[in-house]
């Protein structure tokens, strides 16, 4: 009876941590993409770029569209500043976001653009 009793609570409490864990993370997350946002008024230029790729990165893993969004944003300043890394590192983030979009083909046309 005991036994069953223990086994009831270790895999309650494993439970229970393991989702405040997750939502203390998300809330951590939250707040860092909040903060980030309001650093793009104020910034040009290679840390304009790093800002939105961040914001890109975040958002990469429920966000498909804004997350896209951010990579399309983060690349136009990549062109603009000439960066090729960054030109890099935003179409790759551009087309893993169209991937999980299911957007196989645009995602093809941003791999077959040089930098």
């Amino acid at each position: 009876m005991y036994d069953n009793f223990f086994k009831a609570i270790i895999v309650l409490s494993i439970f229970s941590s393991g989702v405040l864990g997750i939502g203390v993370e998300g809330h951590a997350q939250s707040q860092e993409i909040d903060s980030l946002k309001g650093l793009l008024s104020n910034v040009r230029g290679k840390p304009r770029f790093e800002v939105l790729y961040e914001l890109a990165r975040l958002n990469s893993t429920r966000n498909y569209d804004v997350a896209l969004s951010y990579a399309a944003q983060a690349n136009e300043v990549a062109l603009s500043i000439g960066d090729s890394l960054a030109i890099v590192e935003s179409s790759r983030a551009m087309g893993q976001m169209l991937l999980k979009l299911n957007n196989l083909e645009a995602a093809i046309q941003v791999a077959k653009r040089k930098a």
